[in-house]
């Protein structure tokens, strides 16, 4: 992502890597556009977000395709940041990578987002993302 305005108000560019299956989703939507904005409306045009209203509409429209897939909890894309985040340090038990990846400014804001998870999950947190072949795969 580029541009993300931090709460300080400093806007600066994140750049993290994609997960395998984030790859393929993103290669996917090129096939029906292949230039502009990764988000877009309905109808296919270009979404600009509206810099006074910041994350809402993403959570508004995320909340959407929730309900839509079914999930009834309220869910934001701030809990999925919680989440990848105990994800990566569950798979990678490196706090100081999730800083950087993550963009913390220090080790204790990694630390509050990485929510221990069993490092059993590992294998199943990377077969999610497209790194290993599930059993049936296999």
């Amino acid at each position: 992502m580029r541009d993300v305005k931090a709460s300080s108000g400093d806007v600066k560019d994140r750049l993290g890597d994609l997960e395998p299956r984030a790859v393929a989703a993103l290669q996917r939507q090129r096939a029906v556009s292949s230039s502009g904005q990764v988000f877009r409306r309905a109808d296919g045009s270009e979404w600009h977000p509206d810099p006074k209203v910041s994350g809402a509409q993403l959570n508004k429209a995320f909340r959407k395709i929730a309900r839509a897939a079914g999930i009834d909890r309220h869910v934001t894309l701030h809990m999925i940041r919680h989440s990848w985040a105990s994800w990566h340090y569950c798979v990678h038990r490196d706090l100081k990578r999730l800083k950087e990846e993550g963009a913390w400014e220090s080790l204790e804001m990694a630390d509050r987002y990485a929510h221990l998870a069993p490092p059993g999950m590992a294998p199943e947190i990377e077969r999610f993302w497209g790194r290993l072949a599930s059993p049936a795969e296999a």
